[in-house]
């Protein structure tokens, strides 16, 4: 079997202190690795750590680094040979950054990566003030520095964390197909109790493992493009300014515009080549010597078996299927899960703890791909305001602007609900789908040029049917949405007359 290289990501294990004992970061992993795959049957284990988060550092200063450690004499055999990687929380952006800067298509040493709780899409974390993050990360990461370039690219909506993903849907760049590196995603959906007392949202947040949001996670992310049609180009500017002044105003129920249309579309579930093998673990959280994805003594039993699919020979579409069981036994256990007393169940919620989230990233730029900061992105029922079905709005929990990139927000919806009466019928799953409730909407974004009155941008106002819903909002599952909005100058900007003698 070929080596294993386990990446740890942003934590307090990331500290200036060589002296500190590296195996602490890992605990029985290695030995346990061993011990299910035959202590002969593996190469070698090397274990990698961060020795510093100082705030000058980005990620690709990190990427760097992995490849100069890897070139190195001491593990050169691992480039020319090839290997296997487990990383745990960010170390999923580097390992995904080193492959995409340092590898070729057909050529990465990295044969297969498996990702524990991958921060791929980002973590709450990230984006909360430095105070919180001194007073009660310290006890979930138990960090030194802050890291605050490294941070940048854990936001919600990064752009650098968005580019480097949709570098991997390129024609030519898949990660499967082309450069032949095979990748599995393993994430829990339950915080460790002691942090459902900390004043933090994401530190107890459904859908998540006290870190990372499961969605954030998987790598089966979709993508949608909405560009400005044809029509745009075909009528003149003051007809497109009348335009602007209908759709800033439309009536209850009136039709989109034609102005806008869907372009390029990925989802990464369609193709067997592009489909990530993906679980989510019963009583899984973060970190911890319990339930801690890494070094927890109570997931072992869920983990190991997974790995070992990972790194084994069955067929891709085997280990897909063989991923996905894991996490229907996942939730046959959350359905009846309880936590001890009354008081315990009420803090930390069970199984709500479990129900299905996805996140929905909107990218607005103008037609000249120039990021558009001041806008406002809204939805309307299909029909009308005495249309009873659930509106679309009503599955959000939160919402999220990128602040190094404003024109980037995030979305995080609660998509299925534990419903306990089918609990009690015995009910194998238990949770209502709400998306199936929801009679499509009408998205609407609007944007305004706060530097001058000379600019208007054409509304967008675009249907999405049930059917288009529940394609584009997919539970566990995140979606980018690109959208270009028509930039128009007004007649004040620019003019050209003929000189008549």
């Amino acid at each position: 079997m070929r080596p294993i290289v386990l990446i740890h990501g942003y934590s307090a294990e990331s500290t200036k202190s060589k002296k500190a004992d590296i195996k602490k970061i890992y605990h029985s992993l290695p030995g346990d690795l061993r011990e299910a795959f035959g202590k002969d049957a593996i190469e070698e284990i090397d274990l990698s750590r961060w020795l510093s988060l100082e705030d000058g550092l980005t990620i690709d200063d990190v990427s760097f680094a992995l490849d100069r450690a890897l070139a190195s004499k001491k593990f050169n055999h691992l480039l020319e040979n090839g290997f296997y990687v487990i990383i745990h929380s960010t170390g999923a952006l580097v390992i995904r950054n080193w492959i995409r800067k340092y590898t070729t298509p057909g050529k990465c040493p990295a044969k297969a990566v498996v990702y524990l709780a991958g921060a791929n899409l980002g973590s709450g974390w990230a984006h909360i003030s430095s105070a919180q993050i001194s007073k009660w990360g310290r006890k979930i990461f138990s960090h030194q520095e802050m890291g605050v370039r490294i941070l940048s690219a854990l936001e919600f909506g990064a752009e650098w964390t968005l580019e480097l993903h949709r570098h991997f849907m390129q024609d030519n760049y898949k990660m499967l197909a082309d450069y032949k590196v095979e990748e599995f995603c393993i994430i829990g959906s339950q915080a460790k109790e002691g942090w459902f007392h900390a004043p933090v949202r994401y530190a107890k947040e459904d859908g998540a493992d006290g870190v990372v949001r499961v969605s954030s996670c998987n790598l089966n992310i979709n993508y949608l493009q909405i560009k400005v049609s044809d029509v745009c180009g075909s009528i003149s500017c003051a007809e497109l300014n009348k335009a602007v002044e209908k759709d800033l105003k439309p009536k209850q129920g009136s039709k989109p515009s034609a102005y806008y249309c869907f372009a390029e579309t990925w989802r990464a579930t369609e193709n067997e080549n592009t489909q990530v093998p993906f679980a989510v673990l019963y009583n899984c959280s973060h970190s911890g010597d319990d339930t801690g994805i890494v070094g927890g003594t109570e997931t072992r039993d869920q983990l190991l078996p997974l790995i070992k699919i990972a790194f084994s020979k069955r067929t891709w579409s085997k280990k897909v299927e063989l991923f996905s069981s894991a996490t229907e036994e996942t939730y046959k256990k959350a359905a009846t899960r309880t936590v001890g007393s009354l008081w315990k169940r009420l803090i930390t919620q069970p199984p709500a703890q479990y129900d299905p989230h996805a996140q929905v990233i909107f990218r607005v730029r103008d037609q000249f791909g120039e990021p558009v900061d001041s806008y406002d992105i809204y939805f309307e029922s299909v029909k009308n305001q005495k249309d009873k079905s659930l509106p679309v709005n009503v599955l959000m929990e939160h919402r999220h602007k990128n602040r190094k990139s404003p024109n980037i927000l995030c979305f995080y919806l609660r998509t299925e609900v534990f419903n306990q009466e089918k609990a009690d019928a015995g009910n194998p799953f238990p949770w209502d789908n709400r998306l199936d409730e929801v009679n499509g909407c009408h998205l609407e974004i609007s944007a305004t040029e706060k530097e001058t009155g000379s600019i208007k941008y054409l509304p967008l106002r675009i249907e999405f049917t049930n059917d288009q819903l529940q394609q584009w909002i997919r539970s566990h599952e995140t979606t980018i949405i690109d959208v270009e909005l028509q930039r128009l100058p007004s007649k004040d900007v620019y003019e050209l007359v003929k000189n008549i003698r």
